[in-house]
């Protein structure tokens, strides 16, 4: 009498085969992307000759450090002659805070760079002045507004920490001293994420 072979008996080599498989596909996955002679992504590799120096050098890699408003800051190798845009893609991209036209996404990136994507609000680090965000800025830092000076610095954070935050910008003309003429001057200057 013919004996039939069980469920488990037939499930566990299709399993077995198709892992095989897979293992067969991923190898071949990675020698075509990496290359038999030793190139990764289209660039060629120069590996240091010394075994003590363990250091392989690809030349046509560079490594940038981006930090701030993208979703998964870090640590990146690129091709060199990449762009500060291309960067921010592979990290993920920019958060909806980021500030955008605080840098030069244009601009190419070079080895050991290091890129921060500011918020809104945030001063850049040449200084220069960008939306100051209402919920986070110190006196120092709302004192660069139009209109604003140490007193009315201090009633608008007097009037945050009252109201548990600015809700919108148009808050602002609940400050004593910020009339509808001073408040649309520094519209443009503000923001409230």
């Amino acid at each position: 009498m013919p004996k039939f072979l069980t469920r488990k008996e037939v499930v566990i080599p299709i399993i077995l085969i198709a892992c095989m498989l897979l293992f067969i596909v991923v190898r071949l996955a990675i020698r075509d992307r990496y290359g038999v002679d030793g190139d990764v992504y289209g660039y060629p590799v120069v590996i240091a000759t010394d075994e003590d120096d363990e250091s392989a050098v690809n030349v046509d890699v560079i490594g940038v450090h981006i930090t701030g408003a993208v979703y998964a800051p870090g640590f990146y190798e690129v091709p060199r002659g990449s762009r500060i845009n291309d960067l921010v893609q592979i990290a993920g991209g920019a958060t909806e805070y980021a500030f955008l036209d605080a840098i030069n996404l244009a601009e190419i990136a070079h080895d050991q760079m290091q890129v921060h994507v500011p918020v809104r609000g945030e001063m850049t680090p040449d200084g220069l002045q960008r939306r100051i965000n209402l919920n986070t800025a110190t006196s120092a830092e709302l004192q660069t507004l139009p209109g604003v000076g140490e007193a009315v610095a201090a009633r608008i954070i007097d009037l945050r920490q009252r109201m548990g935050g600015f809700r919108r910008v148009e808050d602002l003309l609940n400050v004593n001293g910020i009339g509808p003429t001073v408040f649309e001057n520094m519209r443009d200057l503000i923001v409230v994420p």
